[in-house]
């Protein structure tokens, strides 16, 4: 069995190096872009099922990685990323 981690794509955020923690953005359009060409590297994998977690920012980019796999997506709460400082 083979594992894949994806981070989401960019948000406005990002862009300027700032944390978001939980903030729920969207994807913006480079983070867009970027998806889509991670769409592009997995398509050589056979892959079963994605897990994401509910932000915004991991569902649009696990939607656009998935356009043409089909495969089920699981939106799981606990994957969510933790700050801890």
């Amino acid at each position: 069995m083979k594992i894949l981690f994806v981070r989401h794509g960019q948000t406005d955020l990002n862009n300027p190096r700032r944390m978001q923690g939980i903030s729920d953005l969207e994807l913006n359009e480079i983070g867009i872009n970027q998806a889509e060409v991670v769409r592009k590297k997995l398509e050589k994998y056979n892959i079963d099922f994605i897990i994401v977690s509910p932000l915004k920012r991991a569902v649009q980019t696990a939607k656009i990685i998935n356009t043409n796999m089909h495969k089920k997506i699981i939106i799981d709460k606990r994957i969510i990323d933790q700050m801890l400082f």
